[in-house]
């Protein structure tokens, strides 16, 4: 990594360096929590989209993984944790929308509106979260066999 005038330029196959205390951003998620005492008050949902900060947990990852040469196992671990956490998000997604499709367990169409809005910012800060946690211990594990 060269410093060029303030700015950080990387040399061919480093990955960009993240700082591990981003990570503290997703407590900033807990304010999703907000949301039930501001849909009691005046019917506002804006609040449950802070549950998708709490994907920032998975920037602590992405530091420990900073800095590291990006060759051809990096790669396929990156795109191997990329696919798994894809596809339980997408698998979260539909099932969260044939719950949806059901009258059972929700008596209105707003309470099928709220469970979409937080299931769907939970799902978006599990993906978040699962492609930097997997990618590391994929990398973790590859590194711990050789």
């Amino acid at each position: 990594m060269k410093r060029n005038n303030g700015m950080v330029q990387l040399q061919r196959g480093e990955t960009p360096r993240h700082n591990p205390k981003l990570g503290f951003f997703g407590f900033a998620g807990l304010l999703g929590f907000l949301g039930i005492f501001t849909y009691q008050v005046n019917q506002t949902v804006f609040p449950f989209f802070f549950f998708s900060f709490f994907g920032f947990f998975g920037y602590y990852f992405a530091g420990k993984t900073a800095c590291v040469c990006k060759d051809e196992r990096y790669v396929e671990n990156l795109l191997l944790a990329e696919r798994n956490a894809y596809r339980i998000g997408y698998a979260l997604t539909f099932t969260a929308m044939i719950i949806c499709c059901f009258d059972r367990p929700f008596c209105t169409n707003a309470s099928k509106f709220l469970f979409l809005v937080i299931s769907i910012s939970l799902i978006f800060a599990a993906v978040l979260f699962l492609r930097e946690y997997l990618l590391y211990r994929f990398d973790y594990d590859a590194s711990e066999k050789e």
